[in-house]
């Protein structure tokens, strides 16, 4: 028994179910789910925590409701980030996978991340359907001054430019706006 504030003890009453008053349920095997079933907000909730990767390389190969989910709902692309997967997929993957994103992203896409991948024609790509775009973030990532010029102009909401892995000359800033 536990006491309130005022030291007196308090009763707690315990209520046992005997076992055939509760439901007999027998686990559902991972192939008896109805995965297709889940709410799409909840999906997008998961989604989210897998990553943009997983999703267009796995969780839309579950069932076509999940595809439909993925590809319906461009806020979910907001912002794409490629990091860290360089050692999963070969440069060319990672680029057919961001184009894909881009394109489910409706015009919608804000911030895109992508490591040691990423052409100039890819840039362009993203810069061509993404008007809203407002940062852009490459490590060690192959594209050229004249590339981050185009992109930028093309882009005017830009706000924040990372380039980690580029020696950061005069005529890179120059390049881009910002001496």
């Amino acid at each position: 028994m536990g006491k309130s504030k005022r030291g007196k003890q308090k009763k707690f009453d315990i209520v046992v179910f005997p076992r055939s008053v509760l439901p007999k349920e027998k686990p559902v095997s991972l192939k008896e789910r109805q995965w297709s079933e889940l709410p799409s907000d909840i999906l997008l909730k998961i989604f989210e925590k897998v990553g943009q990767i997983n999703v267009l390389t796995k969780a839309i190969r579950v069932c076509r409701d999940w595809l439909e989910v993925a590809r319906n709902d461009p806020i979910l692309w907001r912002k794409v980030d490629m990091t860290y997967h360089g050692d999963q997929f070969g440069p060319n993957d990672l680029e057919d996978i961001a184009c894909v994103a881009v394109n489910w992203s409706a015009g919608q896409l804000e911030e895109f991340s992508a490591e040691k991948f990423g052409s100039g024609a890819l840039l362009q790509y993203i810069a061509s359907r993404s008007s809203n775009l407002k940062c852009i973030r490459l490590i060690k990532s192959p594209v050229s001054r004249k590339t981050l010029k185009k992109v930028i102009k093309r882009c005017p909401l830009i706000e924040e430019i990372e380039l980690t892995g580029y020696l950061c000359t005069p005529a890179l800033c120059q390049a881009i706006g910002l001496l």
